[in-house]
């Protein structure tokens, strides 16, 4: 660890400020102290950004999927050590860590090969006909352009497959943009280790200098000049809605506003139709809480809000869930100041009027008496019950609780339930618990989610994402800003590039994918129709 930025090829602390990252189960500082950025050094990592765009955006297909795959390797070899530092600087479990190893390598590889094949460019052709009424036609063919230097901001609670190396900066490097990474504050070893691979593959790959730097900061003004640096076109951020507005406002105040693409979050909520409640009411409630308490609750798929119709069968449910909840075990929580916000989150829900405690108000197991400082950061499964009119009555119930905390919401009637779903801001995802007939009974339901989500799931939870290209990880603000693109699967890449149009371009100017001969053999849309055919 040498605690430096990473400036393109080189190392940089000239800051005399630094900061140490801490062991969240002991809560003891941790080895190397790490330099804060410079708005110098932010301004030379910008610099080189810039000069490495257009060589970057030169580069075949070939070149910049190698380049991802360099990457991928670069990952697998370190696999060992970025577990250990992730897990002293997280505490997430050594499996957790394991599995987010795996799946960084894996989402740069189907980068790789989503460049490689090409047709993700998506590239129109209208032929020029001269002799067209009534005052002809010009020769249109339109592909994606890079937008130019992205800033990343890394997630806190997915150190490695959401951070340095995650979707945002891969997909950015896909897209042929240079990246500049602002490494978490809560886990800058581990962010190190991934830069440092991702910079050893831009050499073995013989990619501009300037295609990717790291730096270090744990002040609010060292985001502000990255983000409002004129060099910088956008910024992905994993994060909160408070984090995702200061970014957002800090890009609209420039000169030349540039979007930030947030993922910020929500309550994911699972609505469970009568029938399938009566036949499987002790399994849901055991996925239920199996889901939010999984990493501590500390997903942005959790689910933070069931709705059911009362009855014996929601009676059921509330038993079932509490019963499990009650036998989940403490865990460590990634921070101080996140469990803070997990406990003031919860004491907010709990002083409620109309809200039910299902399960004690605690930070831990008295009975292992561990040191204060763990003491706070640990968290058990905390629920509530509460009816529907109290819900809808108080907006602060459908404020996400970042941690494993949930709503267990009781129905009476159909046009509660509607209520319910009509009510709720944008979402990440939902669930609908439905047999067939439930389903039929209750299209409402569906018909209402549909409107205020990004991916709905059919008798499942959100929690799990799976890579590919079908998956959509986005909503309606203020889940993100931007509805229409997902942060995680190939169509990740589209933030990142925007529409070029060239008319009555000479051939031997176009790019290879607008070619008459269509050299790299990409579907096409040419006239309307789709076609892999050289134009005659």
């Amino acid at each position: 660890m040498h605690g430096m930025q990473i400036i393109g090829a080189e190392t940089s602390a000239c800051g005399k400020q630094t900061f140490t990252a801490h062991n969240p189960v002991t809560g003891e500082p941790l080895p190397t102290c790490f330099h804060e950025a410079t708005q110098a050094e932010i301004h030379q990592a910008a610099l080189l950004a810039d000069e490495a765009f257009d060589p970057f955006r030169a580069k075949a297909p070939n070149g910049i999927a190698a380049f991802l795959f360099a990457i991928a390797d670069q990952l697998q070899e370190l696999e060992q050590v970025l577990i250990e530092r992730a897990h002293i600087e997280t505490g997430l479990t050594v499996q957790r860590l394991t599995e987010e190893v795996l799946r960084a390598i894996h989402q740069a590889r189907l980068y790789a090969q989503v460049v490689r094949e090409g047709s993700w460019q998506m590239p129109r052709i209208d032929i020029g006909l001269p002799e067209a009424a009534p005052q002809g036609r010009p020769d249109l063919r339109t592909t994606l352009f890079p937008l130019g230097p992205v800033a990343v901001f890394g997630a806190s609670s997915f150190p490695i497959s959401m951070s340095v190396a995650g979707t945002d900066t891969i997909s950015a490097l896909a897209a042929a943009c240079p990246v500049i990474v602002k490494a978490h504050p809560l886990h800058p070893g581990t962010s190190e280790i991934l830069g440092t691979a991702i910079s050893e593959a831009a050499r073995q790959t013989a990619m501009p200098s300037g295609v990717f730097s790291l730096i270090h900061s744990t002040q609010p003004e060292v985001v502000r000049h990255l983000v409002q640096h004129p060099i910088i076109r956008a910024v992905a951020f994993t994060g909160t809605y408070q984090g995702g507005r200061a970014l957002m406002e800090a890009a609209s105040n420039r000169e030349d506003p540039i979007p930030v693409f947030a993922e910020m979050g929500s309550l994911n909520p699972v609505f469970v139709l009568p029938e399938i409640l009566q036949e499987r009411a002790p399994k849901i409630a055991e996925g239920f809480v199996q889901s939010i308490t999984r990493a501590c609750g500390q997903l942005c798929t959790r689910p933070g809000i069931m709705v059911a119709f009362g009855g014996k069968g929601f009676d059921q449910l509330i038993e079932v869930v509490t019963e499990h909840a009650l036998k989940a075990p403490s865990q460590v929580m990634l921070s101080e100041s996140i469990f803070e916000a997990c406990r003031e989150g919860t004491d907010r829900i709990a002083r409620t009027p109309g809200v039910l405690s299902l399960t004690p108000l605690t930070t831990g197991n008295p009975a292992e008496e561990p040191p204060a400082r763990h003491r706070c950061l640990t968290n058990t499964c905390s629920l509530f019950q509460a009816n529907a009119k109290t819900f809808l009555a108080q907006a602060h119930l459908q404020e996400d609780v970042f941690g494993p905390v949930a709503i267990l919401i009781r129905c009476d009637t159909e046009e509660e339930l509607l209520a319910l779903a009509r009510n709720l801001s944008g979402q990440l995802a939902a669930t609908v618990f439905g047999t067939h007939s439930d389903l039929r009974e209750f299209p409402g339901v569906v018909r209402e989610l549909k409107k205020r989500v990004g991916r709905l799931v059919y008798n499942g939870f959100p929690t799990d994402i799976t890579l590919g290209h079908a998956i959509h990880h986005g909503g309606p603000y203020p889940a993100a800003m931007f509805p229409h693109f997902s942060s995680i699967g190939t169509t990740a890449i589209y933030r990142f590039v925007r529409p070029l149009c060239l008319q009555d371009c000479p051939e031997e100017q176009l790019p290879q994918e607008l070619q008459d001969s269509n050299p790299r053999g990409l579907w096409r849309i040419v006239d309307g129709s789709l076609s892999r055919q050289p134009l005659l």
